[in-house]
């Protein structure tokens, strides 16, 4: 013990700087911290200089990930799944495991012999309509999809104004809407069959018995008796359909509170969330307008019930932003995830129970090298048409994803929000372009939902670890606001960088982000020339 002392005492007392200042003086060789007899109670990064003294934009990673192998992953997935599957408990159960793992082949084998109907809920309709070709593919019985209207061939007449209600917040009454408008409609109008055959579908697929595979959104208004006689899967995370951000500008919100058409106590709403400044808890508002009001108010194009019903606003002279959340269903849920965050689940539901299981880690078959020598953020695009023409000769020979403000600059519909979860870029050699940033007032408005008492709050560059590397980044101080800037950028980039399935396929994906992914070679100096 006296040793174990002696050598803590030492090894605060060596001068690093004056060892450091030596080596870069005489460019001496740097010996590797693994020959450093501290070695295990150092955050380091490859070598004693580059722990000290790393330049700003470099990636230091402070401890070396350990891999299993695909199949070892595999089963821990499998194993897991059945696990809460299995379970009767009514929990949130989250389990994270990397993209192309194989989720998807997990619960449509399960399906296959499962006693009792699932929900699946994915993120998209795209991704919906592939997974029920996936599910009839695999001999599964019993099962349909929710209805997309936009595949009906209704006329834009119809369906914009049912967007309308969906516009302002009054979902529930868009379905009323179209009943309606079917009771007035001649036999002989060409919207008149396809409206019925798409309001018997709603009605039948809310009945059904069998496997139903929806979306994400659709999940959240499914009828209460449907959670009772299924189980609920949901392919990837949910986290942005419940909460997602909407806002409207204080000339409009004015304008608003002129409106002969909304009750007194609405106005006197509005005008109350005009006159604040900053972010705000506001109390519980319950409104309930009738169909001829609603339809009167449309054109506003602002979702008033969001509004009125927000818990947590930010407002400042120009706009106000509000946190819209829907409830989650109270049942037992199963969610598989590539990039689900515990914390967060934790802080915004804390009287929930929730299990978290993480799969272990293999080895990317591909590959990724990423480029940190910037933060490739929006506003490093706004003033700098050469970077942008620099990246599209590097990303020529590649599919891109970036920012939608830009796509049309490198050819491509893929943005960030767009991709999750489609597999029409698998084994594709890839480019992502960009750190997806949001607006602060979004990260504040999560953080407050997260629990955090926000007043005046800003980012300022410095240095973090997050997930066993150190870098550079643009942040809070504020632990839970960094918590979910964190998050929301990692996810966003990983669920581009996974739609090459670099897990099972032998490809490259090159990352201009200044945000560290996974399993990547980083490299802090843009090269002309793409590494090898």
């Amino acid at each position: 013990m006296h040793s174990e002392k002696n050598a803590e005492q030492h090894y605060q007392n060596i001068n690093w700087k004056e060892i450091l200042t030596a080596i870069i003086k005489d460019n001496l060789p740097v010996p590797p911290c693994e020959n450093c007899d501290y070695c295990d109670r150092c955050s380091h990064s490859e070598n004693m200089l580059s722990t000290a003294k790393p330049t700003r934009r470099e990636v230091c990673i402070l401890k070396k990930e350990r891999y299993v192998d695909l199949e070892t992953a595999h089963q821990d997935l499998q194993n897991a799944f059945q696990t809460a599957m299995a379970s009767a408990e009514n929990k949130l159960y989250l389990i994270k495991g990397q993209t192309a793992l194989g989720k998807t082949s997990t619960y449509l084998n399960y399906m296959k012999d499962s006693v009792r109907p699932v929900v699946i809920a994915v993120p998209t309709h795209e991704l919906k309509r592939q997974i029920f070709y996936d599910a009839n593919l695999h001999g599964i019985e019993a099962i349909c999809a929710t209805p997309d209207i936009a595949t009906y061939g209704i006329s834009e007449e119809v369906t914009e104004e049912m967007q309308d209600f969906y516009d302002i917040g009054a979902g529930a009454c868009a379905l009323r809407f179209l009943a309606e408008t079917l009771q007035h409609m001649g036999k002989d109008n060409p919207d008149y069959e396809k409206i019925s055959r798409f309001l018997k579908d709603c009605k039948s697929t809310a009945r059904f018995q069998g496997h139903i595979i929806t979306t994400h959104a659709k999940l959240l208004h499914l009828p209460k008796e449907v959670f009772q006689t299924h189980d609920v899967i949901l392919d990837e995370d949910i986290f942005r359909t419940i909460f997602r951000t909407e806002s409207v500008s204080m000339h409009t919100l004015k304008k608003m509170t002129g409106s002969r058409y909304l009750p007194d106590s609405v106005k006197s709403r509005l005008n109350g969330i005009c006159l604040k400044r900053g972010y705000h808890q506001m109390d519980e508002f319950e409104v309930e307008l009738d169909a001829k009001q609603l339809r009167k108010i449309c054109h506003f194009g602002v979702n008033l019930y969001g509004l009125l019903r927000a818990k947590y606003i930010h407002a400042d002279r120009e706009r106000v932003t509000f946190l819209i959340e829907e409830p989650l269903p109270d049942c037992k849920m199963v969610m598989l995830s590539a990039t689900v965050c515990r914390e967060l689940y934790q802080k915004v539901y804390p009287n929930r129970a929730i299990d978290f299981h993480e799969c272990p880690k293999a080895e990317y078959r591909g590959q990724v090298v990423q480029y940190t020598d910037s933060s490739y953020s929006r506003y490093d695009f706004q003033n700098d048409y050469d970077k942008i023409r620099l990246l599209k000769e590097l990303c020529r020979d590649a599919t891109v994803i970036t920012f939608k403000v830009i796509e049309k600059e490198f050819i491509t519909h893929y943005h960030f929000g767009n991709v999750e979860g489609i597999n029409v870029l698998k084994g594709k050699d890839l480019s992502v372009v960009g750190l997806p940033n949001l607006d602060e007032v979004v990260y504040g408005l999560y953080a407050m939902c997260a629990g955090a008492s926000l007043a005046k709050v800003h980012m300022y560059p410095q240095r973090i670890t997050y997930q066993n590397k150190s870098f550079f980044l643009n942040t809070y101080k504020d632990e839970t606001l960094r918590m979910v800037q964190t998050w929301l950028l990692s996810s966003q980039l990983e669920q581009a960088v996974g739609r090459a399935r670099l897990l099972r396929e032998d490809c490259r994906v090159f990352v201009y982000a200044g945000f560290p992914v996974e399993q990547a070679k980083y490299i802090d100096r843009l090269c002309v020339q793409k590494t090898e």
